[in-house]
């Protein structure tokens, strides 16, 4: 075999014998390996696509404090929003097929659980507006009740 057609390392020296097969057989092992991890992305399901990453992991965090595994794919597209169609750009996350169902209802509970709308208080001792989320007023610190 021509000497410019033999595989060369960084250093620009000849693989040959042994060295050779020990670069080609680790090769298959990343080939394999690939492989396998194509087949575990089949198994996924987009469960949840968000308008920001901080939701996305939002989800993905509850998820995983219910033992449900989840990826978050494109999180990383939103640079890119223009050069590519903005809905390709969105992050989403993943989850096994198998917990989809679970993951699902999780997700609606959360979406369903939206904060009730109170009203905001006024302070008996100061006389100052507070938002309904202070149990203390911001002024005087004086207790709600």
């Amino acid at each position: 075999m021509p000497e410019c057609f033999l595989p060369q390392g960084l250093d620009g020296n000849i693989f040959t014998g042994s060295a050779f097969y020990k670069i080609k057989h680790k090769a298959k092992k990343k080939v394999k390996h690939r492989a396998k991890n194509r087949v575990n992305q089949h198994m996924m399901k987009r469960v949840y696509t968000s308008d920001n990453v901080t939701q996305a992991w939002h989800i993905r965090n509850v998820l995983e404090q219910h033992d449900i595994r989840s990826v978050i794919k494109n999180e990383n597209l939103y640079s890119a929003s223009g050069e590519i169609p903005f809905t390709e750009c969105l992050p989403e996350v993943w989850v096994n097929e198998l917990y989809f169902v679970r993951a699902g209802q999780i997700i609606r509970e959360i979406e369903n659980s939206v904060e009730s709308e109170a009203e905001d208080w006024t302070c008996n001792h100061c006389k100052e507006v507070n938002g309904a989320s202070f149990a203390l007023c911001w002024n005087c610190q004086t207790s709600i009740d």
